[in-house]
């Protein structure tokens, strides 16, 4: 079996689970972290013109990114999780560009920031590291600044925040801010890294 039928097959499985997941009511407890969160998103990201958010779930996350942008973009594999976020958000829904899409499928175009929540483990970093590398590097064209949010369940997860880190610092980003929020369960992870002024986009 070659590699591109693998992921196919990895895609359709992670669609699957991800539908079964947000049968739950708060599969990742991020409605108990509501403030936590909010005060990230205050502390890492200022006003900016437009904000791509990947994995935004249920929308707790959005909520905070739509006081700090013009235009919000959501991209959620989950139609179900999607239909949380709009029920969740409510009106200010409407404001936010909602993409059903995984985000290897989706075309980007440029973001002043692009927030990854909760999604590390989801992008098949192990097994299909090479489309992962491709995916970050699409990110870092297409934005000055990158924030990550995810939870620590074991030690592989710190791995794929390095790999992460890696990845961003060989393209010309600087770590801004870089912490392990412990009031949450699991820990967060909460990472702020920016374009370096003499890679800044023109």
């Amino acid at each position: 079996m070659n590699d591109l039928i693998r992921f196919f097959l990895f895609k359709r499985r992670l669609k699957r689970s991800m539908e079964q997941t947000h049968q739950l009511p708060d599969p990742w407890s991020a409605g108990f972290q509501r403030d936590l969160l909010h005060r990230i998103v205050d502390s890492t990201i200022a006003d900016v013109d437009s904000i791509l958010e990947i994995g935004s779930g249920d929308g707790v996350v959005s909520e905070k990114l739509l006081e700090k942008c013009q235009r919000l973009t959501c991209v959620e594999l989950s139609t179900r999780a999607i239909k949380k976020a709009k029920q969740n958000l409510g009106a200010e829904a409407e404001r936010i560009q909602f993409i059903s899409k995984d985000i290897y499928d989706v075309s980007l175009r440029p973001y002043s920031a692009v927030v990854l929540s909760f999604m590390l483990e989801y992008l098949g970093m192990n097994q299909f590291s090479k489309r992962f590398v491709w995916l970050m590097l699409d990110i870092c064209r297409h934005t000055n600044q990158i924030v990550i949010i995810q939870p620590i369940h074991q030690e592989i997860d710190m791995k794929r925040i390095e790999t992460v880190a890696v990845i961003l610092y060989k393209n010309g980003f600087e770590l801004l801010t870089s912490q392990i929020e412990k009031e949450s369960t699991p820990h967060l992870y909460v990472g702020s890294f920016a374009k370096s002024n003499k890679n800044l986009q023109k």
